[in-house]
């Protein structure tokens, strides 16, 4: 995750897509899922390839899903799902992109595949 010499450190705006209000109703009426505590990489400073930090890569996964999203505190867990390493693999490999699509495979119902996973 670094940030090439000729962005300028300046990363472009994230907009949600339409597709953004599609999202499982079940998904919204069983809890938003919360994300496990990585630190490490949270607060390391890294930048992608557009200069975001991991922290305004996970705002963009906010935007983009309309999902808070929380980082969950694990000796309280509230919510019903916590995303974990498989999460953190799709954001570090394929950056916001990534962890939407992941997001997206986890939550929306699949004709194929049946319900979305709870």
């Amino acid at each position: 995750l670094a940030l090439p010499p000729s962005t300028g450190g300046s990363a472009p705006p994230v907009t949600p897509p339409p597709a953004a209000a599609a999202w499982s109703p079940a998904a919204r009426r069983e809890g938003s899922p919360g994300i496990c505590p990585f630190p490490e990489f949270v607060e390391s400073g890294l930048r992608d390839y557009a200069g975001r930090t991991p922290g305004e890569t996970l705002d963009a996964i906010r935007i983009m899903t309309a999902l808070p999203l929380p980082i969950m505190d694990m000796g309280a867990q509230t919510s019903p799902v916590v995303l974990g390493r498989a999460f953190w693999r799709a954001l570090i490999r394929g950056g916001y992109q990534g962890a939407v699509y992941y997001l997206d495979a986890l939550l929306k119902p699949d004709e194929k595949r049946g319900p979305a996973v709870p």
